[in-house]
């Protein structure tokens, strides 16, 4: 709208127009204006609403993978725990108080460390498998197994198993984490692309609409212009009718005048006369 009230053509019709047309006129772009303000308006509040929805999208799935990695984790630390415990039950040293439990927790630190660098180890020759462009950095304080610098526990490996999780299971669970990774990318890529879309569907809308906008207005500047063109050659009519009348007028009174005068001239020259035939009757 103001790109084109700046347009010179626009602007020297504009200054063409009565002063009656042209209030109504700009009474006609204020109402466009407005419209085309609330029809912004309302486009930006329905982009607003449906970001925010993305928004929580993500924040849902987020928070669902949290869950599953919490309860994988949670998975992996009962069943290290009732590993032990069903050693230390047959073994008979279950009840053995805080000596079972020190020793249930050198081995869940030394198994954590042992589990922790093979999903880190299986991830990174994933990743070498599939070239996978997905970055993967492992803790540099995790050590792998084969780490010299390994905890030594006061129990000899010889007294407790070691209740490493199965190869298998953690290639099971790391493909899961893995795969509930690559679904979250997917989902946010197909988020960004529809948003995308959506911004360019806007955009075209609001172009559509600007170009509507505008082509209504120079319609009613046309229509003004006709409006005041016609109401001028009506003016312009009415003002000869009335020079044409007042002529008449005119005209008419100098036929009247001319007639009284010449009535005048009449009445004298008869008065003349009877005063001749008194004058006759006289002598």
């Amino acid at each position: 709208m103001e790109e084109l009230l700046k347009n010179e053509t626009v602007k020297k019709k504009i200054k063409t127009l009565s002063v009656e047309i042209r209030k109504a006129f700009i009474e006609s772009l204020l109402d466009l204006f407005e419209q085309e303000t609330e029809d912004m308006i309302d486009a930006i509040e329905e982009s607003r609403m449906e970001l925010r929805g993305t928004m929580l999208d993500f924040e849902d799935e987020t928070e669902q993978l949290r869950a599953e990695s919490r309860m994988l984790e949670q998975q992996r630390l009962d069943y290290e725990k009732n590993a032990v415990d069903r050693y230390l039950e047959k073994k008979g040293r279950k009840g053995q108080g805080s000596r079972a439990s020190s020793r249930v927790s050198i081995v869940n630190e030394r198994d954590d460390a042992r589990s922790r660098a093979a999903v880190v180890d299986y991830i990174r020759k994933k990743k070498d498998r599939s070239g996978s462009s997905l970055s993967v950095h492992s803790n540099p304080n995790v050590r792998s197994p084969s780490s010299n610098d390994r905890p030594v526990s006061v129990i000899s490996s010889r007294s407790l198993p070691t209740p490493v999780m199965s190869q298998k299971t953690i290639e099971e669970e790391t493909d899961l984490i893995m795969k509930n990774m690559t679904h979250a990318d997917n989902q946010m890529a197909y988020q960004r692309h529809r948003h995308a879309e959506m911004l360019e569907k806007r955009r075209q809308e609001r172009a559509v609409k600007k170009k509507s906008t505008e082509e209504k207005a120079l319609e009613l500047l046309e229509k003004a212009l006709l409006v005041d063109k016609q109401l001028a050659a009506k003016k312009e009519m009415q003002n000869r009718k009335l020079q044409e009348r007042l002529d008449e007028m005119k005209k008419k009174k100098e036929r009247d005048m001319a007639a009284s005068r010449a009535m005048s001239r009449v009445e004298d020259d008869f008065g003349h006369t009877n005063e001749a035939f008194e004058d006759l009757e006289r002598y």
